[in-house]
Order: structure tokens, then C-alpha cells, then sequence
């Protein structure tokens, strides 16, 4: 029997016990998030840290890349020595005079004057930085596509209406989120739990080795000789060399880096036939070093399997040639960007 004046109260124990409820279900959250984030957390060299999430990725940027173009500079052209003899007829003979073009501009006509300066080829960028497509590629997914990427029939009809100028297709070739992200097993460069590796960067690589990635990349090289292009220049050619490396499963790669890149170059050339050129971008630096086991280039080993090699960033010209005919590329012409700067360079032989 209650004492008179007194009453019973369970409301603060009731509140106190909600509120530890609460605090453990939130603890439990906190760690199941720490499990599902942490092979996506990325720790920068300045001690910050980022994460990598790819519900927020879809625009092809980066800090680095805010346009998500390419941007880098533009390459000196060294050709190896072959019988000089193009899909086109075009010979060692023909003095190349190439003027750098946006798949935009060249939509737009822009070709023309390329033409009244002089030029008899033009190159253009029609895969680019990460992965990121400048045309509505069948290979494409949404997320790949550029802002104001153009159809294939308009760029075919563009390059078609070129008269005659040789045309040449910059394509971006193993730096490739959106692919190798879609694609982890059959493409993607991946750590040892399955699951897609990061650079420094954030953005993912596909494997030169890996069936997915030739079946890819012939896939495009397909489309770029059914548009009309003479030519395909690869770009960002190699294993990654930026990140956390040792985080990368190499388990399944019965080649080395090296053989698996000559391979996947093999491959590119039967499948384009007489249809398309094959060539190689590489940089100063990388033809100076000459080979490198993280990336696997061997300048030795390439020379003999591309149509031509493109240097970017030459300021020691004497040392890169020099570099070159060590190599292999005893006969090689050199092609060097002079005119027209930044803004509109110009390829002269």
C-alpha cells in the first residue's frame, strides 16, 4: 500500500534506458560503416582524407581535372621504322603538318581552317581523361559522357567532310573508371577482396591482361575506323605507378606487366587489320627512362609493335632522339609541335 502524499515514477529510468538503447544502436552503425567504407577511404599525402564513393562519381572530373578533358601537352611525334605506307596512301614522303582540333570545333567545321593554314591532318580527343567519351559511344555509359558529347553520325560526318585531311583519334586507353568500376572482374585492376582498386586520384584502372579490357578497347578502335578516322594515338598506356600499389592483387597475371601490354598491342593490330593505324603516346620522361617494371614500359619492346609513337613534353629533343634510335628507332622522324602555341598548336615535319 502506497504511503499517502507519495506516488510511484518510472519515467526518468524509462528515459535513461531509450537513451542507452539509442547510444549502442548508433555505435553499431558507426562501425558497420567503418567495415563498408574503409577500403574506400583514401589518405593523401598531406594528411587528409577522402572517400570514394561512386554513387557521387558520374561527371568525368576530378580536382586535377575540373573540364574532365585531357589538357596535357601536346606530343612530339617520332615514327619507328616501318614502310611509312597509311591506310590512306600517306608516305613518309608527305610531310605531316597536323593541327590539333576539339571534337566540338571539328562538328562545327572547324577543319576548314586548319586546312588554310596548311595542315593535311588534324587530331582529335574522342576518349579522354578517366574514361571520359567527347561522342555518345555504344561503349559508353551514361556517366562516361562528356557534356555536350556529340553523336556518332555527326562526327562521322565530319570527318568524312574533311576532304582527304588525315585523320587521327586520340584515345584514352587503361585509365578508365567508368569501365573498370562496371566491369571489376572481366576489366578492372582490383585488390586482393574483389573489389575495384583507387589511385590517388580516386579513379580506377582497367588491366591490359584481362579479356574484358582488349574486348573493350577493339570495341571502340572498331568504332573510330567505322567514323572515318586513319589513325588511333593510345594514351595513358601502362599499369599505374600513383597510389597505394601494394593494394593491387596481381595474383591472377601469369605474364609480366610488359608482356601483357606487348599483347594487348598484338591484339589491337588484328583486330584493325588495314582499317586503322595503331599508334602509342608515351612522355618525355618515360621514352628518356626507357623502361620501367611498376608500368611495365619497354620502350624496346613497343617500338616495333605501334605505327608511330608520340612523345608529350619534349624539351630535351637530342636526348629523346638519341633515346629513341637506342631503342630501336634508328630511321626515326621526328614531329615536333611549332606553331600556333597552346591555343591552336600545328604538328610540323
Amino acid at each position: 500500500m502506497a504511503v499517502r502524499g507519495y506516488h510511484s515514477y518510472h519515467g526518468r529510468r524509462r528515459a535513461g534506458r531509450v537513451a542507452l538503447v539509442v547510444l549502442l544502436v548508433l555505435v553499431l552503425l558507426a562501425a558497420a560503416a567503418f567495415l563498408i567504407l574503409q577500403d574506400r577511404i583514401i589518405y593523401q599525402s598531406d594528411g587528409s582524407i577522402t572517400i570514394d564513393l561512386p554513387f557521387f562519381r558520374g561527371d568525368g572530373q576530378t580536382a586535377s581535372d575540373p573540364e574532365g578533358g585531357g589538357g596535357e601537352n601536346l606530343p612530339v611525334e617520332i615514327l619507328p621504322e616501318e614502310d611509312g605506307q597509311g591506310t590512306d596512301g600517306q608516305s613518309e614522303a608527305e610531310p605531316l603538318r597536323a593541327g590539333v582540333i576539339s571534337v566540338e570545333e571539328l562538328c562545327a567545321g572547324g577543319a576548314g581552317s586548319l586546312e588554310q593554314a596548311g595542315c593535311n591532318a588534324f587530331l582529335t580527343e574522342v576518349k579522354g581523361f578517366n574514361g571520359t567519351y567527347y561522342y555518345i559511344s555504344q561503349q559508353a555509359s551514361r556517366q562516361a559522357l562528356a557534356d555536350g558529347a556529340v553523336t556518332q553520325s555527326a562526327l562521322t560526318e565530319a570527318v568524312e567532310g574533311t576532304d582527304g585531311l588525315w585523320a587521327i583519334a586520340r584515345v584514352g586507353c587503361f585509365h578508365d573508371s567508368f569501365h573498370a568500376f562496371a566491369d571489376m572482374t572481366g576489366a578492372g585492376i582490383c585488390q586482393s577482396g574483389g573489389y575495384i582498386w583507387y589511385d590517388n586520384l580516386s579513379s580506377h584502372w582497367m588491366d591490359p591482361a584481362k579479356d574484358g579490357t582488349r574486348a573493350y578497347m577493339a570495341a571502340v578502335l572498331d568504332e573510330c575506323a567505322d567514323m572515318g578516322f586513319d589513325e588511333v594515338v593510345l594514351t595513358d598506356f601502362g599499369y599505374p605507378t600513383l597510389g597505394n600499389l601494394q593494394n593491387i592483387d596481381y595474383s591472377g597475371l601469369t605474364v609480366t606487366k610488359t608482356e601483357a601490354l606487348c599483347g594487348f598491342l598484338e591484339e589491337m593490330r588484328r583486330q584493325a587489320g588495314d582499317r586503322l593505324l595503331i599508334s602509342l603516346e608515351l612522355s618525355e620522361s618515360q621514352v628518356l627512362q626507357g623502361t620501367d617494371q611498376v608500368s611495365g614500359l619497354d620502350l624496346e619492346a613497343f617500338l616495333p609493335l605501334v605505327d608511330r609513337l608520340y612523345i608529350s613534353g619534349v624539351t630535351q629533343e637530342q636526348q629523346v632522339r638519341a633515346a629513341v634510335e637506342a631503342a630501336g628507332g634508328q630511321d626515326a622522324d621526328l614531329v615536333l609541335s611549332m606553331a600556333g602555341g597552346e591555343e591552336n598548336p600545328v604538328f610540323v615535319q
